[in-house]
């Protein structure tokens, strides 16, 4: 959810680029070095670049927008301005601050769901090191994730908890904040973008959740695609790769077919951590939503 600017007292000042570096990011800050590599519009100085947006609080400060032209010109001090006009917004706490960076961002520099996904894991103090995570291009299997756990205790049917995923996904910062330490492990997983993807990183947050390192294998077997078969029998992990294999064919947006994958997906690790060499001739399924019971 964002805010409007007009409900905060403000008031304007003047600053140089270098003290302009020093006001701290925004906690929800996306990732600056990969906007400012792709800012080619900055390396022109125009007069719409002359305006930034600061945030202040009793004992702190710290940047609504204007992040990716700091460090533009931090590297390049030479198309840098003598100085920037800052327009500052008196507000209560770094939360109004967090809130408000979503009014500049989303309206005015056309933040995405990457943007977003970024600026949450580093609210949550998540570094990634991995090329996968890094890309943070998996905000609506964290945010499945977190409607599977939200919806678990509301309903017991699965279609009416389904028709309420839209309203418990809620917003990707209370996702990953809930999500943090399973989307860390997936950093160490370094898994590959072209065997992670969305039904495959939902499951495993939710898998990771419940049974904790013991997933790790089984993930790194599929993704290794290391699943085993013996006629019409095939292991745990195979049927997965099948389940996921089958979401990724569909191609298609929307919640029901992630749901089914996570059905079968799910219920497939559930197996595997029980008995990893059993062999089965049709895949199981569980209710994603009783998953965390």
């Amino acid at each position: 959810m964002t805010v409007s600017a007009a409900h905060y007292e403000v008031y304007m000042t003047t600053m140089t680029p270098a003290e302009w570096a020093e006001v701290p990011d925004n906690p929800r800050q996306r990732d600056t070095e990969k906007r400012a590599m792709q800012a080619k519009h900055l390396c022109r100085l125009e007069a719409a670049h002359l305006l930034v947006h600061m945030a202040e609080w009793p004992g702190g400060r710290c940047k609504l927008e204007g992040h990716t032209r700091s460090k533009v010109w931090s590297d390049k001090p030479e198309i840098a301005p003598e100085q920037v006009d800052v327009r500052v917004y008196v507000v209560a706490s770094e939360d109004d601050a967090k809130r408000l960076y979503g009014h500049f961002n989303s309206r005015e520099e056309g933040e995405t769901a990457t943007d977003r996904m970024f600026g949450a894991m580093r609210e949550c103090g998540i570094d990634p090191q991995s090329t996968f995570v890094r890309s943070a291009k998996f905000s609506n299997a964290v945010r499945t994730a977190f409607a599977y756990l939200c919806g678990a205790s509301s309903s017991t049917h699965t279609e009416e908890a389904s028709s309420k995923v839209g309203v418990i996904k809620g917003n990707v910062y209370d996702a990953v904040d809930e999500f943090a330490n399973e989307i860390k492990a997936l950093d160490r997983m370094d898994v590959s973008k072209h065997r992670a993807f969305g039904a495959v990183v939902c499951c495993y947050l939710m898998a990771y959740r419940k049974h904790g390192d013991q997933v790790n294998e089984f993930f790194a077997r599929y993704m290794a695609d290391a699943g085993q078969k013996d006629g019409k029998l095939k292991d745990c992990v195979q049927l997965f790769a099948d389940a996921m294999e089958a979401f990724r064919l569909v191609g298609a947006s929307g919640f029901q077919p992630m749901n089914e994958a996570c059905r079968t997906g799910l219920a497939c690790i559930d197996r595997w951590i029980k008995t990893p060499d059993a062999k089965f001739s049709r895949s199981p399924k569980c209710n994603p939503f009783q998953y965390l019971d």
